[in-house]
């Protein structure tokens, strides 16, 4: 059966709307016949991942998106919990967390420990400690 009479049976069968369709995966299937259906789709659905990226930083850099805030509580049993001596994957297994999500936070407030403790205007290298010499 040509692709004239696929068509217009389709036309005669589902109607009017279903020629785009018809057409699409008709002149997807020609144009691409190496291509299989699983990587058809997984184009579909890596294009739409990538068209959301774009959006979220076109929101970002118009200041219209934050990003999902944190838990504050969780964050605080993490910092308890491993400063108490618990290793990475036993706070994990105990806050109900992941283990790099443990690694994230943890990092952050040892971050944020050596700021306050240095100070804001602390050298951060040792050759702006050293200077010239």
């Amino acid at each position: 059966m040509s692709d004239h009479n696929y068509i217009f049976g389709s036309i005669d069968f589902f109607g009017s709307r279903a020629v785009g369709y018809f057409c699409s995966v008709s002149l997807e299937c020609h144009f691409a016949p190496s291509r299989n259906r699983p990587q058809i789709a997984r184009d579909d659905f890596e294009d739409r991942r990538e068209r959301q990226r774009q959006g979220i930083d076109l929101a970002k850099s118009a200041g219209r998106y934050r990003g999902r805030k944190p838990n504050a509580k969780v964050h605080e049993q993490i910092i308890a919990l491993k400063g108490g001596g618990c290793s990475i994957a036993e706070t994990a297994r105990l806050a109900g967390v992941s283990v790099s999500q443990v690694k994230r936070v943890w990092a952050q407030n040892q971050a944020k420990v050596k700021i306050e403790y240095l100070g804001e205007g602390a050298p951060k290298t040792a050759s702006e400690y050293m200077g010239d010499y």
